[in-house]
């Protein structure tokens, strides 16, 4: 999060945003998303809501736990997640659809430790 200089989207950014980098960062993801048959509707659907989390909306599940966590500790989650969604976006519709994170998110894919469920309450606060 942050200056958007570091994670999974920072690359798909371009370089020249300046000061209008998030919406260089929304038109990025967008284009990505479709261009990779990814979920552009439900990316397209944050524009509106401050869409500071477009482009990582659109990044592959196993980038985004990466991003999160770039030890690798949240990577237990992925066999889990990846058999109901492919992308960020979808997670995102389903359990975080008013921009906190829904409990059953934790309940559902077997999140318990404090710190895992930390990471991603703060990702959702970051970014959505």
């Amino acid at each position: 999060g942050g200056s958007g200089s570091s994670g999974g989207a920072a690359g798909y950014m371009s370089s020249d945003t300046g000061a209008g980098g998030a919406v260089g960062a929304q038109e990025v993801g967008i284009r990505w998303s479709r261009s990779r048959g990814g979920p552009e509707a439900a990316a397209e659907s944050w524009q509106g809501s401050g869409g500071r989390g477009v482009a990582s909306l659109a990044t592959p599940l196993q980038d985004w736990l990466l991003e999160l966590d770039s030890v690798g500790f949240l990577m237990e989650y992925h066999r889990c997640l990846q058999k109901q969604f492919s992308y960020v976006s979808q997670v995102v519709e389903r359990y975080a659809p008013k921009g906190s994170l829904d409990q059953r998110f934790f309940v559902d894919f077997g999140v318990l430790k404090l710190g895992h469920r930390r990471l991603f309450e703060k990702w959702c606060r970051e970014e959505l």
